[in-house]
């Protein structure tokens, strides 16, 4: 799924980790084609940093705690703690950014700059919902 100088580029990105990670991954046997190389990817992430673990789920038999992170759709990843989740698999032009965003997580860093009093302005929960496609 990934080349070997790709895990070295990225190998290089982990390294930016501070604090570990945590994920869970829902997935669900029957009419989820991308949930094997989720799980695959997500393999390979905990093989190239001790920094980010996760837990496979499965909606399928664990739906009560698909109902908790309020899952229904597979794959999903959430990485805990944040409210933050992929819903399908990050590959592509989608990587990068799922893997700048745990180095965010883990760093408590963030590039809203200007924005952030402006984000400390919301006072109720708003759900923000970002979709990026390969084309």
């Amino acid at each position: 799924m990934i080349s070997d100088s790709g895990k070295d580029a990225l190998i290089r990105e982990l390294e930016k980790l501070d604090t570990p990670i945590s994920l869970k991954v829902f997935t669900a046997k029957v009419h989820c084609p991308a949930c094997e190389d989720t799980i695959t990817l997500c393999k390979t992430l905990t093989e190239l940093t001790d920094k980010i673990k996760f837990e496979e789920l499965s909606i399928d038999t664990q739906k009560e705690l698909a109902a908790k992170y309020e899952v229904d759709k597979v794959p999903t990843i959430i990485i805990e703690g944040t409210g933050i989740r992929y819903t399908g698999i990050p590959s592509g032009g989608e990587f990068p950014a799922f893997i700048h965003t745990l180095i965010m997580v883990s760093t408590q860093t963030t590039e809203v700059g200007h924005l952030k009093e402006k984000l400390n302005e919301i006072k109720k929960p708003v759900v923000v919902r970002t979709v990026i496609t390969p084309t």
